[in-house]
């Protein structure tokens, strides 16, 4: 068997997204700003992650502590932000 073709990851331009509830969002800005999030609602106003500086801390926070680490995206920020701003993890593909 020829292991030489085998992806290491599956990824589509972010363009492409269609956002979901779940989805995984990864946000590097720049001077070393950035933070992990899950997508909790989308809404007509937006799309609200739910955000945190480690993932590890994200996946620990009560559901009391939802609305203080919760922001508001729209799709367009996302899609037309500069290269590599935002990373979506939806299923098994990254939009980059």
């Amino acid at each position: 068997m020829n292991d030489d073709n085998i992806p290491l990851i599956k990824y589509r331009n972010i363009k492409l997204l269609e956002p979901k509830i779940g989805d995984f969002i990864i946000y590097h800005g720049l001077f070393w700003s950035k933070w992990y999030g899950v997508i909790n609602t989308i809404d007509k106003t937006g799309i609200k992650v739910v955000k945190e500086n480690l993932p590890c801390l994200l996946f620990n926070l009560d559901i009391s502590e939802y609305d203080k680490h919760t922001i508001t995206l729209s799709k367009t920020k996302i899609i037309n932000s500069f290269p590599g701003a935002y990373h979506v993890l939806q299923g098994d593909v990254w939009y980059i």
